[in-house]
């Protein structure tokens, strides 16, 4: 019975909650929230894109090159979500990632999950103005090792293209160990801050 009563009491409390947030933004004393120049850094990713991950394999002269996909959408004018499809050496790779800015922070942020680990990748960090980049460090958990590797990500939109590099940090300095570079199909020019 008291379980039950509990059960009841926080289906209330969620249903209260989504009632209230469905209904926000509705009441006239509310300003709706405006974005900031940072949104439209992250909205410039919006499209259907096509490219390849090269890949730096420790024991290798070359590295690996393989095709992937990539689907980015808008979340009104603030978020993006992202499907990354990919075949790596015959295994079907699937990624999904959210990408945005928090103004309390003042620092872009971002999710990574995909379907080779069971773990969640919490990134967080700033715009670069040199490299005119959106620079991102996390800790990634490697399964060799079995520890987390301090990483970093920068990725540069130009021209219909992007590039993201992702480091690796350590106490020697760091290494890069993959590049995505993607073009966007044609036909999906959107503009940045659109909203799309």
């Amino acid at each position: 019975m008291l379980r039950t009563r509990f059960t009841q009491a926080v289906g209330a409390v969620l249903v209260g909650g989504v009632a209230f947030a469905a209904l926000t933004p509705l009441l006239p004393f509310q300003e709706p929230v405006k974005p900031d120049p940072e949104h439209r850094k992250v909205l410039a990713g919006v499209g259907e894109w096509e490219g390849s991950v090269i890949m730096n394999v420790p024991g290798m002269d070359e590295p690996m090159e393989m095709p992937c996909k990539e689907s980015i959408k808008a979340i009104g004018d603030f978020w993006t979500t992202s499907e990354f499809t990919g075949n790596f050496g015959g295994m079907p790779f699937n990624g999904a990632s959210t990408l945005g800015y928090d103004p309390v922070k003042k620092k872009f942020v971002g999710t990574w999950i995909d379907n080779q680990h069971p773990y969640m990748a919490m990134m967080e960090g700033d715009w670069d103005a040199e490299k005119n980049a959106i620079v991102l460090h996390y800790d990634m958990y490697d399964t060799m090792s079995g520890s987390f590797l301090k990483m970093r990500n920068e990725t540069v939109h130009a021209d219909g293209k992007y590039v993201i590099t992702f480091f690796q940090l350590s106490d020697e300095g760091e290494s890069e160990m993959m590049r995505i570079e993607m073009t966007k199909k044609v036909g999906e020019a959107v503009e940045a801050g659109s909203g799309r």
